[in-house]
């Protein structure tokens, strides 16, 4: 009598082909923003092959992720379905957030593959302050010359004026100082414009000066001498 004996063993779909997770791209240009806005977003495609699980991309701070490109958020879960992660396009921009980003991995795994990475880096520029005034406002035609005052921060950029009457001089228009003897007296417009830089735009800010003529007080006695009975 012959007795043979069967071994049946179950095997997932992962077990019998190989899970993988597929990107378009190994690495992201850098990013650039300027400080309190995000940046310009970026995206890769990715893709699941054999999986078990969804594939989760992990947070990494000072990026944020998006399937829309509208709606982001700091992880996104890409569904798996019968072993398949449709081909999807990942946004990625920088947050809001001051923090720039050193070269990083964002970092893309499922249970049982292989974790995939995308490197990533961004630089943030500061965005600047032109806020400034002419404290001592109003100045008189013999005053001396006045320098722009700044606060919050604020520093120089390109300084022109406008005014209905005459001309304000300035003696740099690099500084902001005026030449109050050169100008004509009237109420200007001063503005002080810091070109764009790096991911900012131009800054630009106002601010007002008045110069008045200095007053003349000459006079004479056209009748003298007089005599003591003169009206």
């Amino acid at each position: 009598l012959l007795v043979t004996t069967l071994s049946l063993t179950l095997f997932s779909v992962g077990q019998l082909f190989s899970q993988t997770i597929t990107v378009s791209t190994g690495a992201l240009n850098a990013f650039q923003k300027c400080s309190g806005s995000v940046s310009t977003s970026q995206s890769f495609a990715v893709e699941g092959a054999s999986l078990e699980a969804n594939i989760e991309i992990a947070a990494l701070t000072g990026l944020e992720y998006s399937t829309n490109n509208t709606t982001f958020f700091s992880t996104l879960t890409l569904t798996e379905s019968g072993g398949a992660v449709a081909s999807t396009t990942v946004h990625v921009r920088m947050t809001a957030a001051a923090n720039a980003i050193p070269v990083s991995n964002i970092s893309l795994t499922s249970a049982g593959a292989a974790t995939v990475n995308v490197a990533a880096s961004g630089t943030v520029t500061t965005l600047p302050v032109a806020t400034f005034s002419y404290a001592g406002t109003p100045y008189c035609s013999n005053d001396s010359d006045p320098s722009p005052a700044y606060s919050g921060g604020g520093v120089a950029g390109a300084f022109t004026a406008n005014g209905a009457v005459g001309a304000l001089v300035f003696v740099n228009a690099a500084t902001g100082e005026v030449d109050i003897s050169a100008s004509t007296a009237g109420t200007y417009t001063v503005t002080n414009t810091i070109a764009a830089s790096g991911a900012c735009a131009v800054v630009v800010a106002t601010s007002s000066i008045v110069i008045t003529t200095l007053p003349v007080a000459t006079f004479s006695y056209a009748g003298t001498p007089y005599c003591s009975n003169d009206n």
